[in-house]
């Protein structure tokens, strides 16, 4: 199986598990959303109807029905051919093509983050709107960061398994 077969039965499954069970938990890879999410961030998706979403929030949607995009709402928009949602990422400089309502599968609704549940994602902080910016448009700071967080959240250095007889 290649990898684009791989990534549309991934998301025929995300989409059956939200339509079946109306919450998913996904885990996170990507730099789009920093400072929000980061990279292996599990995230609790609650499945909700177009009507229900707001600018600031955070949404799962499928693009091309291949693959999974969790960006924050900039602009709900309604016009004579029909209502979609702008998206962006919080890490991103330019808005994502339009979101219609059939490709809206939930909003992100808790982020778990190394063993720990994170408030609810709410719109940036001016600190956190700062952070994303030096992201955005700095790679060298981009990669210490990752990096940095790499290191921090590699569970193998925290825990070592021993196999064998005890001493």
């Amino acid at each position: 199986m290649n990898d684009q077969a791989r990534e549309q039965s991934k998301c025929s499954l995300a989409v059956e598990v939200l339509q079946s069970w109306g919450e998913l938990r996904l885990r996170t890879k990507g730099v789009s959303m920093l400072p929000t999410l980061w990279p292996g961030d599990l995230v609790t998706v609650q499945s909700c109807s177009f009507a229900v979403v707001q600018p600031g929030e955070i949404v799962l949607y499928v693009r091309e029905g291949r693959f999974l995009v969790s960006h924050r709402i900039v602009n709900k928009c309604s016009a004579e051919s029909g209502a979609f949602l702008i998206t962006r990422g919080d890490c991103t400089t330019k808005e994502d093509a339009p979101v219609p309502p059939g490709e809206l599968l939930g909003k992100i609704t808790g982020i778990r983050r190394k063993g720990s549940l994170l408030a609810s994602p709410q719109k940036l902080l001016p600190f956190h709107r700062l952070f994303a910016c030096m992201l955005c448009h700095w790679s060298f700071f981009r990669r210490f960061v990752l990096y940095w967080h790499a290191r921090r959240t590699d569970t193998d250095r925290d825990f070592k398994v021993v196999i064998g007889e005890p001493a």
